[in-house]
């Protein structure tokens, strides 16, 4: 995990999971999702990879089947729990497999509202 400081002296570029997933983002939910993996957005210090840009607290975090071998994403949902934001999971061999029920996905968490 790149620490905030550390990767101020990175630029990250997209990975080609994110790339699909925001191609997935656009072209089914335009003007609602940013790409902000490369280091714009920091929240606890951490990174998220997409946050809503539409007046939702919402994050999608995009796992790869190989960095992310035996992890369930759930530190990274508590972890953003804690400063208001829902995160949605999307792995790798979903969106090259099931791009359709990864859209679905996407479409439940988007339109999903927290009662506050």
């Amino acid at each position: 995990w790149l620490t905030q400081e550390a990767s101020k002296f990175l630029y990250h570029f997209p990975t080609k999971p994110e790339k699909i997933t925001r191609e997935i983002l656009n072209r089914n939910f335009p003007r609602e999702w940013k790409y902000v993996g490369d280091g714009q957005v920091w929240i606890g210090g951490r990174n998220p990879d997409f946050m809503n840009i539409n007046g939702q607290k919402k994050l999608i975090e995009v796992f790869g089947d190989y960095w992310h071998k035996g992890e369930t994403g759930e530190d990274r949902v508590s972890h953003f729990k804690k400063y208001g934001f829902e995160t949605l999971i999307l792995w790798e061999n979903e969106i090259y497999k099931k791009e359709n029920e990864t859209i679905n996905k996407i479409f439940t968490f988007n339109s999903f509202q927290i009662a506050h």
